[in-house]
C-alpha cells in the first residue's frame, strides 16, 4: 500500500497555538494573453451559481473512518498530553474534545500537501480553511473551498493556487491585502487590516511559511461592465461593479457573467435593485456573435428575461481566452418586451476569468429552484 504523503511527518500543534485557537472558537481557441498563465485542471466540484446552500453541519464525516494516519494520531496524542487539566475539561463541556484532532489536520494537511485529511476536520469554518491552505500549497485552484458569502470558490484560495497574484483583483476589497500578503509574504500588509482581519492573514501566513514561492509581479487583472437602456447615444450607461470582480467560464466553454453571490435571478423573484446576468458560449474566436441567456431587472420599468420570450438578443465577441485570467470582452445586444414597450439594451464587458467551473446540475441551479 502507498504509504501517505504525511505519514513521515513528526510534529505536532503546540499548545499555546491550540489553546488560541479554542479561545477563537467559542472550447476556446483565440492566443491567450501573453501573461496570461495557464488553464489549471478541471475543478472537481460542481458550482452551479444558484444561491448559496446551507453549510454542512457540524459532525465528522461519514468518509472519515478507519486508523488514523500515524503523523496524526502522535499528535493528538502529543496535545492531550499537554493540555491543562483546566483546558481539557472546558472541552469536554463544550463537546468540543474533536478540535484537538481538527487543529492536527489543519496543521498537517498544508505540510503534506493533503486536501483530502482536510475531509475530516469537524467543524466546517476550520475545514474550509484546512482545504484552502491545502489547495493553496498543492497548487490545486479546483480543490479551494466554496464559500457561502461568494457563492463561489474562495478568490483568495485561486489566486494563490493558481500562483498568479493578479487573480487576486477577484476578491473582495477587504481581502485583497491578505491575497497580496500570501503572494508575497509580505507580513507587513498583514498588520495593515483591521485587527479581527489581520489575526486570520498573519495565521495563514505562517501555516503556509516556506510551502509556496513568493508569485511573480504582474498589473492586477481588471474588469468592467455597463448597460444602457436605449438607442440613444446621450443615454448614460449603468456600471455593474461585480464585473469588476471577473466573471466565470463554466465547463471550458461558457461565459457566467453574474453576481455568484445572489446567483442565477429567480424567475419567481423581482429584484428591488437592477440586477443582470447572463450566460453565453464562448466563441472559438473574435467577431463571432452568439445567441445568450439573460435576464435583466428594471425596477419600477419590468423583468426582461429569455426564458419567457421577454428578451432576446446576442452577444459579440472581442476577445476569447477562456483559461484562468483569461481576457474575456464583448458587446451583448438585446431586446426586451415588457407592458406593451419594447426597449433595446446594449451590455458591454471587457473582464477576466475569475475562476472555471463545472456545468450547473441542470437548469433548476440556474432557476433559482423555482
Amino acid at each position: 500500500m502507498t504509504p501517505s504523503p504525511y505519514a513521515s511527518l513528526a510534529f505536532g500543534v503546540k499548545p499555546l497555538r491550540l489553546f488560541s485557537l479554542v479561545a477563537a472558537l467559542a472550447a476556446c481557441e483565440s492566443p491567450p494573453r501573453p501573461t496570461a498563465p495557464p488553464s489549471p485542471a478541471r475543478p472537481s466540484r460542481a458550482l452551479t451559481l444558484a444561491p448559496p446552500s446551507t453549510p454542512a453541519p457540524e459532525g465528522p464525516p461519514a468518509a472519515d473512518a478507519g486508523a488514523l494516519p500515524p503523523a496524526l494520531a502522535r499528535c493528538i496524542a502529543r496535545n492531550r498530553a499537554s493540555l491543562a487539566p483546566e483546558l481539557s475539561a472546558a472541552l469536554s463541556t463544550l463537546d468540543a474534545a474533536s478540535l484537538l484532532e481538527d487543529a492536527c489536520r489543519l496543521e498537517l494537511a498544508p505540510r503534506g500537501r493533503s486536501v483530502a485529511l482536510c475531509e475530516g476536520v469537524r467543524l466546517s469554518p476550520l475545514r474550509d480553511t484546512c482545504k484552502a491552505r491545502a489547495a493553496m500549497v498543492s497548487g490545486a485552484p479546483g480543490a479551494c473551498p466554496t464559500l457561502a458569502t461568494e457563492g463561489a470558490r474562495d478568490p483568495v484560495c485561486v489566486a494563490i493556487a493558481a500562483r498568479d497574484r493578479r487573480l487576486c483583483a477577484a476578491a473582495r476589497v477587504s481581502e485583497r491585502p491578505r491575497c497580496m500578503a500570501l503572494a508575497q509574504h509580505a507580513p507587513g500588509l498583514c498588520e495593515s487590516l483591521d485587527p479581527l482581519l489581520s489575526a486570520r492573514c498573519a495565521d495563514d501566513l505562517r501555516a503556509l511559511e516556506g510551502l509556496i514561492d513568493p508569485l511573480r509581479e504582474g498589473t492586477p487583472y481588471t474588469g468592467t461592465a455597463s448597460l444602457t437602456v436605449g438607442l440613444d447615444d446621450a443615454t448614460a450607461p449603468t456600471p455593474l461593479r461585480f464585473v469588476e470582480r471577473g466573471v466565470f467560464v463554466e465547463d471550458g466553454r461558457t461565459l457566467n457573467l453574474v453576481e455568484a453571490a445572489l446567483g442565477w435571478p429567480s424567475a419567481a423573484l423581482h429584484a428591488l435593485e437592477l440586477r443582470v446576468a447572463l450566460r453565453a458560449r464562448v466563441a472559438l474566436r473574435s467577431g463571432l456573435e452568439v445567441p445568450v441567456e439573460a435576464r435583466i431587472e428594471l425596477p419600477g420599468v419590468g423583468l426582461f428575461d429569455t426564458r419567457d420570450g421577454t428578451l432576446s438578443g446576442t452577444l459579440r465577441w472581442e476577445h476569447t481566452t477562456c483559461a484562468l485570467g483569461g481576457h474575456l470582452a464583448g458587446v451583448a445586444t438585446l431586446r426586451g418586451t415588457s407592458g406593451g414597450a419594447t426597449r433595446v439594451f446594449t451590455l458591454r464587458f471587457d473582464s477576466f476569468v475569475r475562476d472555471l467551473l463545472q456545468p450547473a446540475a441542470d437548469a433548476a441551479g440556474r432557476d433559482g429552484g423555482s
